[in-house]
């Protein structure tokens, strides 16, 4: 990257404390330590997540180089392999998590989305993306300036306490007085 930034005509400066502070910076190649830095944390991931699927597919640790290394499977090699129990798609795999918590096929559940839709007043902020309204006093600014623009929001200004939700909470959010 140091040669097309250069190109570019932009450069990099930085201030750091420590040998790898600036490991991942696009405007140096990595240093010898850098390199084993990260052959280390790429093998304690790699290990991380190789023990875990001989724990979670109860397979011989043996048996993983020989499926391991970043190969893909089609879902039929998958199943042959043991690494996955049933082929199929949501409705297979919804009705394998009944099984497995042994509720009934005619039993209601409630599924979720995650991450979960945005809604409320969250919603209203995410859309008008303005980093004021996140806060308890922006908010406020929102209602005022929304209510100015379009008149016609007005009934829904007037409700917009009632849209905050447990969710919401975080915004910490004081009753709105909204004055038209």
């Amino acid at each position: 990257m140091t040669d097309l930034l250069a190109k570019l005509g932009v450069s990099l400066d930085s201030v750091q404390f420590g040998a790898n502070a600036d490991m991942w910076s696009a405007g140096r190649d990595f240093t010898p330590q850098g390199w084993q830095h990260l052959e280390a944390s790429l093998d304690a991931v790699y290990h991380d997540f190789t023990s875990k699927v001989v724990a979670g597919r109860h397979l011989d640790a043996s048996r993983i180089p020989a499926i391991a290394k970043g190969r893909v499977f089609t879902g039929e090699q998958a199943k042959a392999l043991g690494l996955v129990d049933a082929l199929g798609g949501f409705p297979t795999a919804l009705a394998l998590a009944r099984q497995a918590a042994r509720i009934g096929a005619q039993e209601t559940i409630r599924l979720r989305s995650y991450p979960r839709p945005e809604r409320g007043l969250r919603l209203l902020l995410r859309y008008l993306d303005d980093q004021q309204a996140r806060s308890a006093i922006g908010v406020g600014r929102i209602a005022d300036r929304l209510a100015a623009q379009a008149p016609g929001l007005r009934p829904l200004l007037a409700e917009l306490p009632a849209l905050v939700t447990a969710e919401d909470a975080d915004l910490l959010m004081p009753p709105l007085a909204i004055a038209y």
